[in-house]
């Protein structure tokens, strides 16, 4: 599934690998998931997964999908994260200082000097 784009791999919430016999890969839906198949069953969907599959070596030439009963066993895998190509801090993020702000230097912050340049903006006093 991580050839998909996180949209299209919603649609496969539900699914699971139901059999890989002469090169047809067939995915089984639960009933409660049908009109996810639907969604998921399109040309482009179908290249990317073959293309992937062959990738890691198996010989796949089309997909089907069906409505099936998941087996008992089958253990719904937990949603991955999703990787953005740096490093993450798994820490809370800082909350921003309490009290009043520093206007002089709010109005100095070069991310702040940027944001009101691109949107041709201005800093006022609003007062109520």
């Amino acid at each position: 599934m991580a050839c998909l784009g996180a949209f299209t791999k919603s649609y496969f919430a539900g699914a699971y690998p139901l059999s890989l016999e002469n090169g047809v890969m067939t995915i089984g839906f639960p009933e409660p998931s049908s009109s996810q198949m639907e969604l998921a069953d399109n040309k482009e969907t179908n290249k990317v997964l073959i293309q992937s599959l062959k990738k890691l070596g198996q010989e796949v030439r089309e997909i089907r999908y069906t409505i099936a009963d998941r087996p008992a066993d089958w253990d719904v895998a937990a949603p991955e994260k999703i990787a953005t190509g740096e490093a993450t801090n798994e820490a809370a993020p800082t909350k921003p200082p309490e009290g009043p702000v520093d206007m002089e230097q709010f109005k100095n912050d070069p991310l702040i000097q940027k944001a009101l340049e691109v949107f041709k903006g201005q800093i006022v006093d609003v007062r109520t």
